[in-house]
């Protein structure tokens, strides 16, 4: 099994341990990290003694995500990425503005998902899952578009199963595609995310990348 050590800020070395699928899961700092650039470099090495490095510039900024308090869910959102990574919270969140509307032609949402969902949890009646919503920024409770029934969310993943209104929404297996061109009236929305842990583990996290918004033909 490989084994890993992280610096933060050019600090003292941190050792980690990496699970059998690869991921591994440690808090950067003890303490709350201030609100500027950092750098991270982190180094893995396996049995055979090979060894690779990186280092990482982020930032830490208020699009940072935290979930409830006293629990450790985290995640963090670009305009067009979000990452949610579950922990010990039963529930994880956040959303990003979408433009709407249109006079002429369509409009389509597409996004990949890259999701890792902890599997470890073998008793419980139901796992961890993604919930994505599109709902109206003035007013959270209500879905712009959703599965079938008002207040539902437009595109639900566990596990491989994935739920969606077919015809609205299209999946296969790695990207996501919303027809838009319903909503001509409106101007935009807020594409929530939602990474729910409903089972004891807590190493289920999830990517979501190269959001677009296309209108053809307007």
């Amino acid at each position: 099994m490989s084994t890993g050590e992280f610096t933060l800020d050019n600090g003292t070395p941190t050792s980690f341990s990496i699970d059998e699928r690869g991921n591994f899961d440690s808090a950067l700092s003890q303490t709350d990290l201030a609100s500027r650039e950092h750098t991270t470099a982190i180094a893995i090495s396996d049995l055979a003694g090979n060894q690779t490095s990186q280092t990482i510039n982020f930032s830490v900024t208020p699009d940072f995500v935290l979930g409830p308090d006293s629990t450790e869910g985290w995640g963090a959102k670009t305009r067009d990425s979000v990452i949610l990574g579950e922990r010990d919270s039963y529930l994880v969140e956040t959303a990003i503005p979408i433009e709407l509307g249109q006079s002429l032609g369509s409009r389509t949402l597409r996004f990949d998902i890259e999701p890792s969902f902890d599997e470890s949890d073998v008793t419980s009646f139901l796992n961890d899952q993604l919930l994505i919503y599109l709902i109206e920024p003035t007013n959270p409770s209500q879905t712009l578009l959703d599965n079938g029934t008002p207040g539902t969310p437009i595109f639900t993943l566990a596990g491989e199963s994935a739920s969606f209104r077919a015809g609205l929404v299209r999946y296969d297996g790695t990207t996501v595609e919303v027809d838009l061109t319903s909503l001509a009236d409106k101007t935009s929305g807020l594409l929530k995310f939602q990474l729910l842990n409903p089972d004891p583990d807590t190493g289920s996290f999830v990517k979501v990348s190269n959001v677009t918004n296309r209108l053809v033909g307007k």
